[in-house]
């Protein structure tokens, strides 16, 4: 019995070295799942880090295009203005003589008296001479123009006392009681004064 027992101590003093080599190598080996999850783990952390910075990126981006503001519009209001500006400068008021000013009506601007009255042309008149006289004068007064009253402009005065544009003399019409009547310009050979051209008259009324 000894002797057996003997024996089975050796052997096992025998296999202790490689029981406690093995129980070392089992500790420092990382188990087959263990590492499976760690690598996992790595790669969302570099999946999330590489979106991370495309968003960054993107981002980045947005904010440092430039807005593009359209101006082209600007010129043109601009263009359309001044010349709406010009074409009613050429037909107002800033070479009258005193006492007269513009009136619009059917045919645009036109002249007038400081009261209103319609100023008038006569289409058998010359330059710088009335050929309105007797019974025509009466029906058709002449624009008269005062003794301090002095040309400017287009707007000369003829004979001495009377007022005419472009050299054609100027009248208005006793058939005209109020301001803005326009009864005149329906008579034969008669034409509303403007700074446009006028309409040729067929033959004088009296």
């Amino acid at each position: 019995m000894k002797k057996f027992f003997a024996l089975f101590v050796m052997a096992v003093l025998a296999a202790a070295p490689a029981i406690a080599n093995e129980a070392t190598k089992s500790s420092t080996t990382t188990p087959a799942p263990a590492k499976h999850e760690a690598m996992k783990a790595s790669e969302s952390t570099t999946t999330k880090s590489t979106t991370s910075t495309s968003s960054t990126s993107s981002t980045s981006s947005t904010a440092s295009a430039p807005s593009a503001t359209s101006t082209s519009a600007t010129p043109s209001t601009a263009s359309t203005t001044t010349t709406s500006s010009s074409a009613s400068k050429s037909a107002s008021s800033e070479t009258l003589p005193s006492g007269l000013k513009t009136l619009s009506g059917p045919k645009g601007e036109y002249f007038a008296t400081a009261s209103g009255l319609t100023i008038y042309t006569f289409a058998k008149d010359e330059a710088g001479k009335s050929n309105c006289t007797g019974a025509c004068s009466k029906m058709w007064p002449a624009l008269a123009a005062s003794s301090t009253d002095k040309a400017t402009g287009q707007f000369t005065i003829i004979n001495g006392n009377q007022w005419a544009f472009n050299g054609k003399p100027l009248y208005t019409y006793s058939m005209d009681k109020k301001a803005g009547d326009l009864n005149g310009a329906s008579i034969p050979g008669w034409s509303v004064a403007s700074s446009t051209s006028s309409i040729p008259a067929e033959k004088p009324a009296h």
